[in-house]
């Protein structure tokens, strides 16, 4: 007999903790959306698909950019991670 078995955990930052969780989820956000347009806007072009290296090379070009918001601090490596989420 197979036994089904479920945890629920709950998390409970302090302010700090949640303010750092909400500026990386809105960065996440923000670098998914970026790549989103860049693909749509590539296979309208009638492109190929841009694979995670190459849209991953776009990510130091849009911190130089000027009214871009990625905090310095921001790991690059974390960030990337928008890229290669379903959907």
């Amino acid at each position: 007999m197979q036994r089904l078995q479920a945890f629920k955990y709950e998390l409970k930052p302090n302010g700090e903790q949640r303010r750092n969780l909400r500026r990386y989820a809105g960065l996440c956000r923000l670098v998914y959306n970026k790549a989103l347009a860049l693909q749509q806007a590539n296979h309208a072009a009638g492109e190929k698909f841009i694979n995670y290296v190459a849209m991953a090379a776009w990510l130091p070009v849009w911190k130089r950019e000027q009214g871009f918001a990625m905090p310095n601090k921001s790991s690059s490596i974390s960030v990337t991670t928008a890229f290669s989420c379903p959907n």
